[in-house]
Parts: C-alpha cells; structure tokens; sequence
C-alpha cells in the first residue's frame, strides 16, 4: 500500500509541477511578437518530444518506446506546421 501511496503522491506533484511551469510560459507569449511566440511554443514542444523520446529509451519496453514515440511524433507535428 505505501507504494501506491508514494506513486499517487508522485504523479500529483508532477502534474502540478508541470501546470505551473506550463501556466509560467503564459506571460512570456505575452511579451514577445507573434513570430517568436510561435517559435518559442514550437521549441517547446520539440523539447518535450526529446523528453518523451529519451525517456522511454533509457527505461521503456518495446511497446512503450512504441507508444511514447507515437506521442513524441505528435509534439513534433505539432511544433512544425
């Protein structure tokens, strides 16, 4: 029981760790041209497809670096229109 304790208080904090850096982003959208801030939401988002991409090759099964490379493919659809 305290491992699933430990895993549900693990996956709250980095969902609120990422909610507040991704609310933290807002007024630097808010500053920039509407150039750079596409440019900069686009690397953002190719980041975090290196993240998911790297991520599951150091820990992942077959079936998961499959999944998480169809997610990271996403971000990086996504970050190039």
């Amino acid at each position: 029981m305290g491992k699933i304790s430990f895993h549900v208080k693990f996956c709250a904090v980095s969902a609120a760790v990422g909610a507040v850096l991704a609310v933290a982003t807002i007024p630097l959208h808010l500053l920039m041209s509407k150039m750079q801030s596409e440019q900069f939401a686009a690397e953002i988002f190719a980041v975090t497809a290196a993240i998911y991409i790297g991520f599951r090759l150091q820990k992942g099964n077959r079936a998961q670096i499959a999944a998480e490379l169809a997610v990271a493919t996403g971000f990086f659809a996504a970050a190039h229109p």
